[in-house]
């Protein structure tokens, strides 16, 4: 294995556990919560490989800038001027670029560190990991260390909201009557879902877990609770699926998409994305709303235009952007989708997420989405304009 790969999985094992590392440490020095903030310099410091070595500096990076496509720059400069004449204060406008591009400088980082021989490696590293989050989700969730931790800083430092019990709101399924939701080290019973659903597809195609671990990995999913990973399985395979015709494969998600509206009848969650979505399009403009304006997000740390936008990553870049910025960003997506024909698996599981977005905020997060961003910037055609 080169060292630039090992040190790429540094950066990403970082990233995956910096919340529970941080959460640790505050408990240590409550000030030391407030590194909560810079989880996503572990996807950027693999950038510098773009100046190494030194000699050849200028090619590299001449070479880097040529593999951006261009969808990314307009997405950029659009997102600068929203930056700039946008009405809401600066820092909910820093958190939503950050949320835009997140994203997109993970699979961009991938496509210029990574090349097609290291797949196997990734997924060997992913493979590794979901079973270490396995673990470490069970004994948490049998012991749940934060019952007996002060969390308040770390609370605090993410803006998160504590049910009636004191623990972190979401860890909790409501429809169950308050039944805990499985995080393990991610702290994020969403974006775990997320990322254990993907390599529960991904062994349809290449079998590794065995019969005993697709067991495992069913009963782990639905602890988690995670609807929005078990509906992107359901569209990943069929996408990918040959035994179905085209026109059947419509049918079939269309009908999922009609289960859930019927399901926000019953379902709060599932009523909130609905309703998020919803207004987004009751409210639609040319150039959104502004930048930082709705959102989960904003929500947290600011004050969102009152608009009843949330719950929806789409329905956030309508809110925002307006039509003109959710073409650009339509864009962007459709660039990392092409550029992967030769994987047909990823591009369908990464159709499926975006599809997932249009009711969930968090279905767009790159700790949702970072195995597919990296695969897929690892095998994307690397044509130099």
């Amino acid at each position: 294995m080169t060292w630039p790969l090992r040190y790429f999985f540094i950066c990403i094992g970082f990233f995956l556990v910096w919340p529970m590392l941080v959460l640790m440490a505050s408990q240590l020095h409550p000030g030391l919560a407030k590194l909560a903030s810079i989880r996503d310099i572990w996807m950027w410091i693999p950038g510098i490989f773009l100046f190494f070595p030194l000699k050849t500096w200028k090619e590299n990076f001449i070479r880097g800038m040529g593999q951006i496509p261009v969808s990314f720059f307009v997405f950029g400069a659009f997102l600068v001027g929203s930056l700039m004449f946008s009405t809401p204060e600066i820092s909910p406008k820093i958190l939503s670029i950050r949320q835009f591009i997140s994203p997109l400088m993970l699979w961009l980082f991938s496509r210029w560190m990574l090349k097609e021989e290291d797949h196997a490696s990734l997924q060997l590293f992913f493979y590794q990991a979901g079973w270490w989050f396995m673990a470490l989700g069970i004994v948490l969730y049998l012991f749940p260390i934060w019952n007996w931790m002060d969390i308040g800083p770390f609370v605090a430092a993410k803006n998160l909201k504590l049910n009636d019990e004191g623990v972190i709101e979401f860890m909790y399924e409501p429809i169950l009557g308050g039944m805990p939701r499985m995080s393990s080290v991610l702290l994020d019973p969403i974006n775990l879902g997320h990322f254990w659903m993907v390599l529960f597809a991904m062994d349809w195609k290449q079998p590794r877990l065995g019969w005993w671990g697709r067991v495992l990995y069913v009963v782990a999913i639905g602890f988690t609770f995670c609807k929005g990973a078990v509906l992107q399985f359901g569209v990943a395979m069929i996408g990918w699926t040959r035994l179905l015709p085209r026109w059947m494969k419509a049918f079939a998600i269309g009908g999922m998409g009609v289960g859930l509206v019927a399901g926000a009848s019953f379902h709060p969650g599932i009523q909130a994305h609905l309703g998020g979505l919803v207004n987004s399009f009751r409210t639609i403009t040319v150039f959104g709303h502004g930048l930082g304006s709705v959102g989960n997000i904003v929500g947290r740390y600011a004050t969102a235009v009152d608009l009843g936008i949330g719950d929806t990553f789409v329905g956030m870049v309508i809110g925002q952007l307006g039509v003109v910025g959710f073409l650009i960003w339509g864009w962007t997506m459709w660039d990392l989708f092409r550029l992967s024909k030769n994987q047909l698996l990823y591009q369908c599981l990464f159709a499926a997420q975006l599809f997932v977005s249009i009711f969930s905020e968090t279905a767009y997060y790159a700790t949702s989405m970072v195995i597919l961003l990296v695969l897929m910037g690892a095998t994307s055609e690397k044509k130099t304009r």
